[in-house]
């Protein structure tokens, strides 16, 4: 039974399926079904949320999506957060590995107590964005709507201040699309219906880095490029 304090988009327990969620490959013996979670373990410190939702993907692509989630919130962790207290746990994992982005240039930002300040900016692999905000959003829909998405393009980007207010205006003030929020250091709205294969997913995640997701034909409105992210000192 879903537990009462879990957002909207997890309160339906999908059943198991018998093809991969990602590559729609049949689970076999050769092609092991695995328990992967929809929201990433290491987005939250080490005191998660209860029973992490998890759904049916193939072990090839478990394993194709691990050191792209490791190499993803060792760059996102790192930037600066409104809550940091809140993170403490989560940066001082990302500071044990080697799996960051490199630092493109450095640049004026401003912090969270509104001083500008000079700070190094990185990028992370646009694969990694793309292909992790893939799983999620198709792990979200899974538990939102009790049904596989169909095989649709997604497409993800870091998105800057601007763009997030823009979008989040637009689609949770504008349609009243409510607030979703997990554990500390993870929120999103959600605009989309099990009848459609376009959608918008928009993520806050760590009180620092917004993330825009389209699928269907709403990819065509993700043509910004990704933003770099500020990262605080190690």
């Amino acid at each position: 039974m879903a537990e009462a304090s879990r957002p909207p988009d997890l309160l339906r327990r999908p059943k198991r399926q018998t093809i991969c969620g990602l590559c729609f490959s049949p689970f076999s013996g050769a092609n092991p079904r695995t328990d992967d979670h929809v929201l990433p373990r290491n987005w939250f410190d080490d005191d998660p949320p209860p029973n992490l939702p998890t759904w049916d993907v193939c072990h090839p692509c478990q394993q194709d999506l691990s050191p792209r989630e490791e190499r993803l919130v060792n760059t996102l962790a790192s930037t600066y957060s409104y809550h940091p207290e809140a993170l403490q746990q989560v940066v001082a994992r990302t500071r044990r590995s080697r799996r960051v982005a490199p630092i493109l240039r450095t640049d004026f930002v401003r912090a969270p107590g509104g001083v500008l300040v000079r700070a190094p900016i990185k990028r992370p692999r646009q694969v990694d964005v793309d292909r992790v905000f893939r799983k999620v959003t198709r792990g979200l829909f899974v538990w939102r709507h009790g049904t596989q998405q169909a095989d649709v393009p997604a497409a993800a980007r870091i998105l800057g201040i601007d763009d997030l207010t823009n979008l989040s205006n637009t689609h949770a003030v504008g349609r009243r699309v409510p607030i979703q929020r997990l554990g500390r250091n993870v929120w999103w709205i959600h605009d989309s219906d099990a009848h459609s294969s376009d959608g918008i997913w928009i993520f806050m995640l760590f009180g620092a880095v917004g993330v825009g997701v389209w699928s269907g034909s709403l990819v065509r409105e993700a043509v910004r490029p990704a933003a770099g992210v500020a990262v605080t000192e190690s």
